[in-house]
């Protein structure tokens, strides 16, 4: 069982937390840009290592479940592990707080709702595998296969209200910041 759409999300966060489009250099108030960008995409880098890291865990563990009840065991164990660290994720993206730039109140709140939303996958995801079947084989597999691409739908729409907001603001210096952040670059492959 592969679980590789969690890194596109985290792609499209990583991309959404710095596609803010170009502006002047006014003085705002808030966390300096280079700060914001160095926590932000660090907690993005951390999650989404410790996510790939319980990703090879949980498919090394499945395989070698003995039983559909083992199985299920373990995806749920991965699926609030993943909500856990995405939970740990939002509150490194609160203690940010708003960048310095112009509207960065609004930018970090809707970086905000969009990481709760990705929590909250999570947690609908675990509830979902709690109801699977351990008593049918093909049942498993497709309650399982349609888990999968919820959990990818839901990240994925909330990749795409990421991407909208380099559309609604302008914030040049943030987008400066993210782009010579190392982390930044390590997320978007930018740096390699």
């Amino acid at each position: 069982m592969r679980v590789g759409w969690i890194f596109v999300c985290a792609a499209l966060l990583a991309t959404a937390a710095g596609g803010c489009g170009g502006g002047g250099s006014t003085s705002y108030s808030g966390t300096s840009p280079d700060e914001w960008a160095a926590t932000v995409c660090g907690g993005l880098k951390e999650w989404s290592q410790g996510l790939k890291d319980e990703s090879q865990m949980f498919s090394t563990a499945v395989a070698g479940a003995r039983s559909l009840k083992s199985a299920k065991s373990k995806l749920i164990l991965f699926l609030r592990r993943a909500e856990q660290s995405t939970q740990a994720l939002n509150e490194k993206v609160q203690s940010a707080g708003a960048p310095a730039v112009k509207d960065g109140d609004a930018l970090q709140r809707e970086l905000e709702d969009g990481m709760k939303s990705a929590e909250e996958s999570f947690g609908r995801a675990t509830a979902r595998a709690r109801k699977l079947s351990t008593t049918d084989n093909q049942a498993f597999v497709r309650g399982t296969l349609a888990l999968g691409q919820g959990v990818q739908s839901e990240l994925a729409a909330t990749g795409r209200s990421f991407d909208g907001l380099s559309d609604k603001y302008d914030a040049k210096d943030l987008n400066e910041a993210v782009a010579k952040e190392p982390a930044c670059k390590q997320l978007t492959g930018a740096g390699e």
